[in-house]
């Protein structure tokens, strides 16, 4: 597949699939960012936490979990905990609720993650799905350029507080991953025009129902949200289905 048909097929699963990616989370189909060279450590992490939290994170074993044999250790967990923590964090300051975050349910999804990515990094390996790199500096590049924003730093800027680029080629290199997995599970995923014309006066239905002043772009002009809002749909459910799957048919122990 040339980078240009990688590149839209990157646009839609970036606008649907990198939503899948948090949706399916047991085990999540995307192995988590790894830590660029100039990220802390764990240890450095930890220093960063409020004293209760570093607390709770001194019990954790030596040994989280392991899946087929394979460990996932406490600063792999910590890692992933941390990341979990600050994000949370992140959204409290963004859109405050007055509550703090769910440790344990933080635990319990860092858990999740990881043996997610194990399983997901497995499978990838024994189909041999990998994506070229040059397919993701086509994506990234569009994706940049279909912001508007003008430049790589601004878009880094309103993609997520704190990205580097490698972080996000790294989210879309994750995207472009289960959207080969999911071709290879169930086959092409591209809507037929009979299909899109349905999800079109779907849509526009809704519009016309909500009652707001809104003009409805023509089909033309609709067509590429359409074909990402429905490969998405499509990518979501697939991958939660294989997600299920891999997760039933493997051997698991949690520690924790």
């Amino acid at each position: 597949m040339s980078p240009t048909t990688r590149t839209q097929s990157a646009l839609g699963v970036v606008v649907g699939a990198l939503l899948v990616l948090s949706a399916c989370s047991a085990p999540d189909p995307a192995p988590s960012r790894a830590r660029a060279p100039d990220e802390p450590t764990s240890q450095e992490s930890v220093k960063d936490l409020p004293q209760a939290v570093a607390v709770a994170l001194d019990d954790i074993p030596d040994v989280v979990a392991e899946v087929d044999g394979a460990e996932i250790t406490k600063d792999d967990f910590v890692d992933e905990y941390v990341a979990l923590y600050q994000v949370a964090r992140l959204k409290e300051k963004v859109r405050p609720t007055g509550q703090e975050p769910d440790l344990p349910a933080l635990a319990k999804q860092a858990v999740d993650n990881l043996i997610g990515n194990m399983l997901w990094d497995e499978e990838y390996e024994a189909r041999g799905i990998s994506v070229p790199v040059e397919d993701v500096d086509a994506a990234f590049d569009a994706m940049v350029e279909e912001s508007g924003v003008g430049s790589v730093y601004q878009y880094l800027a309103t993609y997520e507080s704190g990205s580097t680029e490698d972080q996000v080629r790294d989210d879309i290199e994750s995207a472009l991953m289960v959207d080969a997995m999911v071709v290879d599970e169930v086959g092409p995923i591209e809507p037929t025009d009979a299909e899109l014309h349905e999800q079109y006066d779907l849509n526009k239905a809704q519009v016309e129902q909500s009652g707001q002043p809104y003009e409805i772009p023509s089909f033309a002009e609709t067509r590429g949200t359409l074909v990402a809002q429905m490969k998405g749909r499509r990518i979501s459910e697939a991958a939660q289905k294989l997600a299920e799957r891999l997760r039933q048919d493997a051997d698991i122990t949690i520690y924790l």
